[in-house]
């Protein structure tokens, strides 16, 4: 993992727990993508391209507008979480 601390300790913890899995991406360098958008964001929507179907959550605008232009469903976090207090998962 690239960051340590606390909440890399977790983030540990659920892979190994098999709550989260780690998918490798396709080289990210061979996308044509605004390079304003940080590595996360790029990473983020070339995962979306590979697996078909998937949600890409993301906030940050110009990833959103760059998602949209590639044909990718894409929501929030505040819309995740929404969604998860409708449907009892969190209070």
């Amino acid at each position: 993992m690239a960051k340590s601390g606390e909440d890399s300790e977790r983030i540990q913890q659920a892979i190994d727990c098999k709550q989260l899995q780690v998918i490798p991406s396709d080289d990210i360098s061979s996308m044509v993508l605004p390079r304003s958008l940080s590595d996360g964001e790029k990473e983020a929507i070339c995962l979306a391209i590979q697996h078909e179907n998937s949600l890409l959550i993301v906030d940050d605008q110009l990833a959103r507008r760059q998602a949209a232009k590639l044909g990718l469903t894409f929501i929030g976090l505040v819309r995740v979480l929404a969604i998860a207090e409708q449907q009892g998962m969190v209070d």
